[in-house]
């Protein structure tokens, strides 16, 4: 009978080994499928064509090399305060004319950036390349004044800009302070991201009023990743999710950007 017992005993256990084994191979398997698709799965470029996009009139849609923008700010050379605006991975600058109707509604100027290859654009978006953008991007805003405002993958370029420029005044949609934690979050080592942006280290160079949006309900960015950044107003949108944000606080936002 001690046995048959010391036997079942050890069935169990080889199972058991067998099935965390198998939980580990799969989950290796899992991180470098991830690591080597994460731009694709990280960006979701639109296939909307940047020169034919039918939301902007041809005169608004801006060049300076390979940075490609949607804006007024340069053609009627304005030294109205600009509306700049940073979107999320699943949006594109066509997509965006939401925001450039709030700037004409307050007699502001507008800048909605486009990602290196979202709107059939021909070069990679990666860090480097988005980052590098926005160097180019603040030489030509020198001097003018600003409202930043970033949304979900948006707020890393959005962030950045505001440490380059300083303006009085950034305002962030689902914000994270490391890119890395969202990936953390979902149980992925942060570290295998290749391309981290850093709110929250690009944030200590800059000395002006942080406001933050965060959804009560947001499944993406959880709202206490978004409170990890310390800002100056941190409003919690109730019943609000990672897609319906914007829809929900559009009246608070309106009045943080007039403010």
């Amino acid at each position: 009978m001690k046995n048959n017992k010391t036997s079942f005993v050890k069935k169990w256990i080889q199972r058991i080994v067998k099935l965390v084994i198998a939980a580990i191979v799969a989950y290796v398997i899992l991180c470098t499928t991830l690591y080597f698709d994460q731009r694709n799965l990280l960006y979701h470029p639109s296939t909307v064509d940047y020169s034919s996009c039918a939301n902007f009139k041809p005169e608004e849609h801006v060049t300076f090399g390979d940075v490609r923008l949607y804006t007024n700010t340069f053609v009627a050379n304005n030294t109205r305060q600009i509306l700049v605006y940073f979107y999320g991975n699943g949006e594109s600058g066509c997509e965006s004319p939401m925001w450039r109707d709030i700037a004409n509604s307050d007699n502001m100027d507008y800048l909605i950036y486009e990602y290196p290859s979202y709107d059939n654009g021909t070069r990679e978006t990666t860090r480097e390349n988005v980052l590098s953008d926005i160097d180019t991007l603040a030489q030509h805003l020198a001097n003018r004044s600003v409202i930043i405002i970033g949304r979900s993958l948006g707020n890393g370029p959005a962030t950045y800009l505001a440490a380059k420029m300083n303006p009085q005044k950034i305002i962030l949609i689902s914000p994270y302070d490391r890119l890395s934690s969202v990936v953390d979050a979902l149980y992925i080592p942060g570290f295998l991201l290749k391309d981290n942006f850093e709110p929250i280290e690009y944030l200590k160079s800059y000395n002006g009023t942080v406001i933050v949006f965060a959804g009560e309900n947001d499944a993406q960015i959880n709202y206490h990743i978004s409170q990890r950044l310390n800002a100056t107003k941190f409003i919690l949108v109730t019943n609000a999710g990672h897609n319906d944000i914007v829809d929900k606080a559009y009246g608070q936002i309106l009045s943080e950007i007039r403010n």
